[in-house]
Formats: structure tokens, C-alpha cells, sequence
């Protein structure tokens, strides 16, 4: 009679605690990436022809894959997002977004309840010249009216 029952031996089961890992530390790491539901935020200068420039600033999820490849190579999960917002109408232009994952800077938690936020200073630069041009450009559209 011949045994029909498979011998564990320690290639075996090495390999099956391998694989085991491997499964263990794939969903350890989705089920981490998947938890975190905070909330970061993006500041920007909007831009529209004809329109008067404006700085803005938009809250936007973290995103599960780059979180999720960053934690199954074993870099921290909070670095950048590689994320962005988009939410604005077609025809306006967001320039100089900047994201709080990639500048922690940007934002400031005094307790978990309050926040703030604050532009950098190259945004704060942008919109002044954009606010610049678009009186330049209103001016020179006064003076051409009056013909």
C-alpha cells in the first residue's frame, strides 16, 4: 500500500513560510495604506484670462497607490502623494500647486482640531504679478474704449 500523503520536509516548508510572508506583508501594508483617511492640503494660484487672479487653497485625500507601493518597499507612507486636485472648470489654470505631503511648511496644526495654511512665497510673487498684468491690462483696455 503506498502512501499517498505528501512528507513535509524543511524545503517545504520554507518555501511556505515564504510565500506566507510575502501574502502577510502585502495586505499588512494595503490594509495600512487603505486606513489612513486624512485629509492634506494644496495651495495654488487660479488663473483665468479676462479674470482677476486669486490664490486658493483645496483639501484633498491621500492616495492609495503611492502610499501602498511606498509602505510594500518600505519607504514611510507619508511622503509626497504624487497627487493633485483637480476640481476647477475647464478654461482655469491652477500654477505653482503645491502640496503639503511634499511641503510640510504650508500647513500648521497647533491642535488636532485647528489648522492653517499659508502660501509660499513664490505663489505670493505670481499673484502679484499676475495682479500687475491684469491692471496693465485694464488700463491699456480703458485707453483703447476711449477711441
Amino acid at each position: 500500500m503506498s502512501r499517498s500523503l505528501k512528507r513535509f520536509t524543511v524545503r517545504g516548508v520554507m518555501a511556505l513560510l515564504f510565500v506566507l510572508a510575502v501574502l502577510l506583508h502585502v495586505g499588512r501594508t494595503a490594509y495600512r495604506a487603505a486606513s489612513i483617511r486624512d485629509k492634506h492640503f494644496h495651495t495654488y494660484v487660479l488663473s483665468r484670462e479676462h479674470e482677476f487672479p486669486a490664490s486658493g487653497v483645496a483639501a484633498a485625500g491621500s492616495p492609495f497607490w503611492p502610499r501602498f507601493w511606498r509602505g510594500l518597499l518600505g519607504m514611510p507612507c507619508a511622503g509626497p502623494g504624487f497627487c493633485r486636485v483637480n476640481r476647477f472648470p475647464p478654461g482655469w489654470a491652477y500654477l505653482l500647486e503645491t502640496c503639503e505631503l511634499e511641503h510640510p511648511e504650508i500647513a500648521w496644526r497647533p491642535n488636532p482640531y485647528t489648522v492653517g495654511w499659508s502660501h509660499t512665497q513664490a505663489q505670493k510673487e505670481l499673484e502679484e504679478r499676475l495682479k500687475e498684468i491684469y491692471a496693465a491690462r485694464e488700463r491699456v483696455q480703458v485707453l483703447f474704449d476711449g477711441f
